[in-house]
């Protein structure tokens, strides 16, 4: 996730598309899907993204890689955790700090949209994109931006509550969740902390609607590990200091309808010492959750919390752990993105079988150049037609 830093010496165009490259950037050039296999985002983190004094970019690029590992570049206004998503076989979407943008085969759009710097996570629901952005808070208040955008523009409204994860539902609705740090909490004591479930999206607007919450004794060591929702019931990984340390992590599972919720211990012999994370709807089958940590990839039985191993996401020696969203998913396989050892600029994605976790494809990628100082965040790759 991150990357050496550097100064990127170029008299490129301000755009933030171009039409040519400049020696040490990445290779920018008018979009197109054709051949694109996968998306990644790259900038720098928020702390430096806008101090103009620092010894790095103050701008990011959204990378289209080919199935041979060559790609082109779109250069963005920058966004720290910046996330890249596919809506369908034949279009993408993204943000930056001024515009929210919609990459199809023949064209790209750009809305204009002033945010924050600090991207939490996207969704998309028939076409329509559901971002959430951190504003961070003061006084007992903890506020989040949302955009929603489709090929007819976008809408952007602030919320006073924390949403750091967003799932969308069967019925085109989407609900998102994050530890709760708003009015009704002290934050200035740190005494206590609640993980907050809420509607987002009904499926045509924004729209915040309180659907579960769980209360804990601690603030700071609380957390959900993404979200999974099907027809009738949602799912999360959690962690509360109640379980009174990290092995304690416990599977969530609300009926939506009733509002009635169940938590269960996991059941392993495992020691889960690293980050967690569950993504999509790609990971539930109606009786398991499938889930990973930097290292490893497990499945849980809902009814039983049962949980065991299913394969080690190793990567190649000397390369770095990955993070959230350097693995995604399919039916079928499951694609890892690895940094490997060396100036920052190259990368390689592996490709393991879903059914027995063997290693069926490795891409090195072409080298990544004037993405020094920039950290590596969203990756997504192309849905099937």
């Amino acid at each position: 996730m991150w990357g050496k830093k550097a100064k990127i010496a170029s008299l490129c165009s301000l755009l933030v598309l171009a039409l040519s490259s400049c020696s040490g950037s990445a290779q920018t050039t008018s979009p197109s899907l054709e051949g694109v296999k996968y998306a990644l985002y790259f900038s720098p983190p928020s702390l430096f993204l806008n101090d103009f004094s620092v010894f790095t970019p103050n701008h990011g690029y959204v990378l289209l890689v080919d199935e041979e590992g060559g790609h082109q570049a779109i250069k963005t206004d920058g966004m720290d955790g910046g996330e890249v998503i596919w809506g369908s076989a034949h279009e993408l979407s993204f943000a930056d700090q001024s515009h929210n943008y919609i990459v199809g085969e023949q064209k790209i759009e750009k809305f204009e949209a002033p945010k924050t710097d600090l991207q939490n996570d996207i969704a998309v629901s028939n076409g329509t994109y559901l971002s959430t952005f951190n504003l961070g808070g003061k006084r007992g208040e903890y506020k989040n931006q949302f955009t929603l955008t489709d090929t007819h523009g976008n809408q952007l409204e602030t919320i006073t509550e924390s949403v750091e994860t967003i799932a969308t539902c069967p019925d085109g609705k989407m609900i998102g969740g994050g530890k709760n740090r708003g009015p009704t909490l002290d934050l200035e004591e740190n005494t206590s902390s609640q993980i907050l479930i809420s509607q987002v999206f009904d499926g045509q607007n924004l729209s915040v609607k309180p659907l579960w919450n769980h209360t804990a004794s601690e603030w700071r060591s609380t957390s959900l590990y993404g979200l999974v929702c099907t027809t009738n019931n949602f799912y999360a990984l959690m962690y509360s200091p109640d379980n009174e340390n990290i092995s304690d992590i416990s599977l969530v599972s609300v009926d939506i309808s009733s509002g009635e919720s169940e938590i269960k211990p996991l059941i392993s012999d495992e020691t889960y010492t690293s980050t967690i994370y569950t993504m999509g709807p790609d990971l539930y089958n109606s009786r398991y959750l499938d889930w990973f940590t930097p290292d490893y990839f497990y499945r849980t039985d809902i009814l039983t919390g049962e949980t065991h191993r299913l394969l080690n996401l190793e990567g190649y020696d000397g390369g770095r752990k990955v993070s959230q969203n350097e693995v995604e998913v399919d039916e079928d396989f499951i694609y890892q993105l690895v940094e490997l050892p060396g100036d920052g600029d190259q990368y390689a994605i592996h490709t393991y079988a879903r059914s027995d976790g063997a290693l069926v494809d490795q891409l090195e990628l072409d080298p990544i150049k004037g993405v020094g100082g920039m950290g590596q965040y969203g990756f997504a790759v192309r849905p099937s037609p």
